[in-house]
């Protein structure tokens, strides 16, 4: 039964003008899924309805099956490739006892949702920097302790096939310590110290501490960097890092070897240095995208989802953009 007390008829007479006040879009299609109407909201919210958007898809589901829609969210392009977030409620109006149109509301919740994840991420913040306070200190005094015992065994063990399992031990201490820090910047980022530095000279940086992986896992990686590009004002162990995280990642996407570019330049118009990596590898899936800054979303078996987090929160600290 159809919410809305008009008939296709009556609904297409309603004025063009008074539609086009509405602050939300309208529209108003026949039983065989011809769009009749729509408002100028509408053409602001998602531009002009067409046949490949999810939105028309939804509506003439809708229409096929006489079924009345109630506030579903769509995730849908304009007409320009822009993503947005569509709340669309859809109301039948009989044309005759066995035909009806369908009339839709449409509503873009996009700035709702980001400033809704926004809040979940501070929330998130918050609760990691409950626990990084109350365990870190907890954590990394047995640690120490743990850890220079294993470096007097490591004296008595030299020249013995043993010897790798203490190395092996360390290596992981090291990984639990990198864990807690990521946790504690994270939760509450320490104060960015700017001095003016050579960006080419943290990228090349960079280059070499990858040198030997690269080698070992057949990764070639490439640096192309803009000539006389202007000194830059940062905070360097920080920016280091946010590239570790990013040249880290992409060998990880690499376990059978491939390319990574790195490639470096200046926009004069708008005084910013650019940083665009590539790699070779499979990629991520556009839903995983979309989530990869998140607190805590990780795609990798035993990752913990912060170094992107981190990496981000960096750069935007430094009046930057990550993406």
């Amino acid at each position: 039964m159809p919410l809305f007390n008009l008939s296709l008829t009556e609904a297409l007479s309603i004025s063009p003008l008074f539609l086009d006040l509405l602050p939300v879009g309208v529209l108003i299609f026949d039983p065989d899924g011809s769009l009749r109407v729509s408002n100028k909201a509408l053409k602001d919210i998602a531009g002009y309805p067409r046949e490949e958007s999810q939105l028309y898809k939804k509506i003439l589901e809708a229409i096929k099956e006489q079924r009345e829609l109630q506030e579903i969210e769509i995730c849908d392009k304009t007409w320009d490739g822009k993503k947005v977030i569509l709340s669309v409620s859809t109301y039948m109006l009989p044309q005759s006892e066995s035909e009806y149109g369908l009339l839709a509301v449409v509503q873009n919740i996009t700035a709702f949702r980001e400033l809704e994840n926004a809040v979940l991420q501070v929330e998130k913040l918050a609760i990691l920097g409950q626990l990084a306070a109350g365990c870190a200190h907890e954590i990394r005094n047995p640690l120490t302790a743990i850890k220079g015992f294993i470096q007097l065994l490591k004296n008595q063990l030299i020249g013995s096939p043993k010897e790798a399992y203490i190395e092996i031990l360390m290596a992981e201490i090291e990984r639990i310590n990198t864990i807690l820090e990521d946790f504690l910047h994270l939760a509450k980022p320490s104060r960015t110290r700017r001095t003016i530095n050579s960006y080419e000279e943290i990228i090349l940086e960079i280059k070499r501490l990858f040198e030997s992986e690269a080698v070992l896992k057949n990764i070639q990686v490439m640096c192309c960097i803009e000539p006389d590009l202007p000194l830059v004002k940062l905070d360097r162990e920080q920016i280091k890092q946010v590239l570790i995280n990013v040249v880290k990642n992409a060998f990880e996407a690499m376990p059978d070897g491939g390319r990574l570019e790195i490639k470096v330049n200046y926009n004069r118009e708008n005084n910013l240095v650019r940083t665009r990596i590539k790699d070779t590898g499979e990629g991520i899936g556009q839903e995983s995208l979309n989530k990869i800054f998140d607190t805590f979303f990780t795609t990798k078996k035993g990752g913990i989802g912060l170094g992107l987090g981190m990496s981000k929160q960096i750069i935007k600290k430094h009046g930057g953009k990550y993406r």
